[in-house]
């Protein structure tokens, strides 16, 4: 007889800011995965890479609009949209602290429509173009790094070392 899993007591929600520094340290982990990843010459390692470094991208993203005071509501209605995510961080100041090439964005936006369609975790039957992943990897970096002096401060910077 199977039994039912007891309901777990509510948890009180977290502030703003250890939400969005959660959210940091999540994307962080994501984008070390990644690096390790393309540590292996395999060539069946650049779709999960790609996948985890567009996550990653996602979560910095939204680690700084949490900084910004957006609500959990606001940031679900931006989905899995990379680039939604970047206006709505526009729309925030980000460009005070990251400033990305047009040459990353036009990348983004060409690598956006796999991620929320979810054709990076899925079989689709269509060919894609990815660019440099060399290049989207910097792009990840230069997001984190300046989300990282908005959401953790100073006392927190030695947490993140940037890939070689």
């Amino acid at each position: 007889m199977a039994r039912t899993p007891k309901k777990l007591p509510p948890v009180p929600p977290l502030s703003s800011d250890n939400q969005a520094q959660s959210t940091w340290g999540l994307a962080h982990s994501y984008e070390l995965a990644a690096r390790v990843l393309r540590g292996q010459s395999q060539p069946a390692s650049s779709l999960p890479t790609l996948f985890l470094l567009l996550h990653s991208l996602e979560l910095f993203l939204k680690a700084f609009l949490l900084c910004q005071g957006v609500t959990e509501g606001e940031l679900r209605s931006l989905g899995h949209d990379l680039v939604a995510c970047i206006r709505a961080c526009k729309d925030k100041g980000l460009a005070q602290y990251v400033i990305l090439e047009r040459a990353a964005l036009a990348q983004v936006i060409r690598v956006n429509r796999y991620y929320s369609d979810k054709e990076l975790e899925y079989f689709t039957p269509r060919a894609k173009s990815f660019g440099s992943i060399d290049m989207l990897n910097s792009t990840v970096c230069t997001v984190a790094k300046g989300v990282l002096g908005v959401v953790h401060g100073k006392a927190f910077l030695a947490l993140y070392h940037p890939a070689p």
